[in-house]
């Protein structure tokens, strides 16, 4: 987080087209963590996925790394996923090994490309997507605590166009610790 928050310090170079894009979480983010935590032994090889959302005027970019998503919710409750899954599942699905409705062992849903405090460790993928919002549009951040303990079906059914984004924060927060929490959490709702 860090290094996003002084991301308009960093060369300009890499922002592509104005945007933090790949090229500036190859860069600098992970540089940054490499330069924080990968000379302690204690924290050498520390893992982290990521999900950014930044707009101005009426678009917008996401960029991902690992399989924290981010969802799209139109004004009338349609769902759209803008991130892409970094997982052993995801790529063979896209190299067509697998069906997206196929069953798989837990060992393909680990990760395969995240951010990782490690020097050597710099081939992994990042996700770029940009495109226009509209007015009463909602974008959810999450981490896989969420979208993995309730599903796309559930995340869809707790969300209620009504309610203010702090309740339905709420919403989604009460669903997963119903859901027993098998691990940890984070969201961020936003209405524009």
């Amino acid at each position: 987080m860090e290094a996003l928050c002084t991301a308009d310090q960093a060369r300009a170079d890499l922002f592509q087209d104005g945007w933090i894009g790949p090229r500036l979480i190859r860069q600098h983010v992970q540089t940054h963590l490499c330069r924080q935590l990968a000379h302690d032994p204690r924290t050498h090889g520390a893992a982290t996925t990521l999900a950014l959302l930044q707009w101005r005027d009426a678009r917008f970019s996401v960029v991902n790394v690992g399989d924290s998503r981010v969802y799209r919710i139109s004004a009338n409750g349609v769902w759209q996923c803008l991130s892409k899954d970094h997982t052993y599942r995801q790529s063979m699905i896209e190299r067509g090994e697998i069906a997206p409705e196929q069953s798989v062992g837990q060992l393909y849903h680990d990760l395969e490309h995240l951010l990782i405090a490690d020097e050597g460790e710099d081939d992994f993928a990042v996700h770029w997507r940009q495109g226009e919002w509209a007015p009463g549009e909602s974008f959810l951040l999450c981490t896989d605590g969420v979208h993995d303990t309730l599903g796309d079906e559930r995340l869809a059914a707790v969300y209620q166009v009504d309610l203010s984004v702090t309740e339905q924060a709420s919403h989604y927060r009460e669903a997963v610790l119903a859901a027993g929490a098998p691990d940890n959490f984070s969201l961020m709702l936003l209405r524009v």
